[in-house]
């Protein structure tokens, strides 16, 4: 099927080159008066037409041979799909033989494993449990450490005006937060 494709292809150009030649500009050998010369239209003959008939018989084939073209590509199309789906099958099937073999052994081991598994998250459980309250005291410090840290630059900016300072914290808490944000204030402590 190549083959016969190549041999339209090379018809096809064949075809598209002797398209592009004017039909004037093929010599025709006329034989005659003067008459014959000088007309405004070229006197047919069997060679025009034979050739004429060639190249509508080449531009049918051009066509045939964009169809086959078309055909191939959707063809090749059909073919990477399938390629594609079978690659993946493939890949479907490995990963349930995996899967097979996964469970098989596991089924030998799974009383053991399951014990092993409850004893681990048993352990967990509790540790998570011994530990939590000192992790949440270790953020509550980094809080108050933080609030404490911003009324220590409050206060050295305010220098000794507490009571200034005292009166600026009591508006600010008495503002909305949107209202706040509008001053361009981070924080209100």
């Amino acid at each position: 099927m190549e083959v016969e494709l190549e041999k339209l292809l090379k018809e096809k150009e064949q075809s598209s080159q002797l398209a592009l030649v004017p039909l004037n500009a093929v010599p025709i050998s006329v034989t005659g008066t003067a008459k014959a010369s000088t007309s405004t239209t070229p006197p047919t003959t069997d060679s025009s037409n034979e050739l004429i008939k060639a190249m509508q018989e080449m531009s049918i084939q051009g066509k045939e041979i964009e169809k086959l073209k078309d055909q191939l590509k959707n063809l090749q199309e059909q073919k990477l799909k399938i390629d594609n789906s079978y690659v993946a099958e493939l890949q479907k099937s490995h990963r349930l033989a995996q899967r097979i073999y996964f469970l098989e052994s596991e089924s030998v081991m799974a009383q053991n494993l399951a014990q092993a598994k409850e004893n681990i998250w048993v352990d967990i459980n509790q540790a998570i449990t011994e530990i939590w309250p000192s992790i949440q005291i270790i953020f509550e410090q980094g809080e108050l450490m933080q609030r404490s840290k911003t009324v220590i630059e409050v206060r050295e900016m305010l220098g000794d005006k507490p009571s200034e300072a005292t009166t600026l914290i009591k508006v600010l808490n008495s503002k909305t937060k949107e209202k706040v944000e509008e001053l361009q204030i981070a924080d209100r402590t």
